[in-house]
């Protein structure tokens, strides 16, 4: 049985009786919500109970639909308007980011207008600037936020089409280090070396030349490597695009039906497939994994690819519905 709530930013996916498929479950549910097998176990065996209390409205659809699937009775509610988590250490951070990157300088000259006035100062909130910081891999992020700074800016942007919004705590989060894409020239070669001697390791998904850092490892390595052009990306800000590679087992005609609802190219084209083609856009960090895992099964093969939007990603001929 399952409930799917009216279109929301966030929705709160509640387990509601007890599940007969825990084993088969769990990996699904840890997957989706980032959380270890062991806790996705735990959470599915207390019913009832609620197994996210905020998750974004479509990876939460598409989690519920798998659930259902495996025999999970679960039910989609909204979250109730303005709710946010209680406030961590170090507040909260908000990001802005375009749908495509076509889309960046009606958005600068949007949201110019649509800022309250002490969310950025004079030069930062100018159009120039404000496109300069969207075309970064994490949007235009403002730090330093309280629970009712999300709330105020969010109520701001509610209505501005082709934006994504995207909310952090800095408490507990991870970072990313990448060189900055907007800036021209290779990265050092003594940049990779350096980074290994402190420990740190690079992420072949995002690119990241040092993964998973915490707030105050983060900064050190910033200071420490601030003439070489690196920038930090949260990790609840990075977005993928996930591209078809290969089929294995699925005929022409079975692989254009698939890929007729998810591009706008003709049928004659997807059933030769001449290039790689983007299937889905726009997911977080764990959707792209548990997309992934769930084409593989289909005998799709798949590659994600971080979000950026310098050099423009714009004009993609197969982009999807986001």
């Amino acid at each position: 049985m399952t409930s799917l709530a009216p279109s929301n930013a966030y929705l709160r996916l509640r387990l509601l009786g007890p599940c007969a498929t825990v084993a088969l479950a769990a990996p699904t549910l840890a997957s989706y919500l980032g959380i270890t097998l062991a806790e996705a176990t735990v959470r599915l065996s207390r019913p009832p109970t609620t197994l996210s209390h905020r998750v974004e409205t479509h990876q939460a659809r598409r989690l519920a639909t798998l659930l259902v699937a495996l025999g999970v009775p679960v039910h989609l509610e909204p979250v109730e308007q303005g709710a946010m988590p209680s406030a961590p250490p170090g507040g909260f951070e908000l990001s802005l980011q375009p749908f495509e990157a076509k889309d960046i300088v009606g958005l600068a000259n949007t949201i110019s207008q649509a800022l309250p006035p002490l969310a950025l100062g004079h030069e930062a909130r100018k159009p120039l600037s404000l496109k300069k910081a969207l075309a970064g891999p994490g949007g235009l992020v403002l730090t330093g936020l309280s629970a009712e700074d999300v709330h105020r800016l969010r109520r701001a942007f509610r209505k501005i089409d082709r934006l994504r919004l995207a909310t952090s705590g800095t408490h507990g989060a991870l970072y990313d280090i990448l060189p900055d894409p907007r800036l021209p020239g290779p990265r050092p070669d003594n940049l990779a070396p350096s980074l290994r001697k402190l420990g740190l390791v690079p992420c072949v998904l995002t690119g990241a030349v040092a993964s998973r850092l915490d707030a105050p490892t983060r900064d050190h390595v910033l200071r420490r490597f601030a003439d070489m052009g690196l920038i930090a990306l949260n990790h609840d800000f990075q977005r993928f695009d996930l591209f078809l590679t290969g089929i294995q087992n699925l005929s022409p005609r079975d692989l254009a039906d698939f890929l007729l609802v998810r591009s706008d190219l003709p049928r004659k084209v997807l059933e030769r497939m001449p290039r790689a083609l983007r299937i889905e856009s726009g997911l977080t960090r764990a959707n792209a994994s548990a997309f992934q895992a769930d084409y593989a099964a289909l005998g799709l093969e798949t590659c994600a690819r971080l979000r950026l939007y310098h050099p423009l990603q714009a004009d993609l001929p197969n982009r999807v519905t986001h």
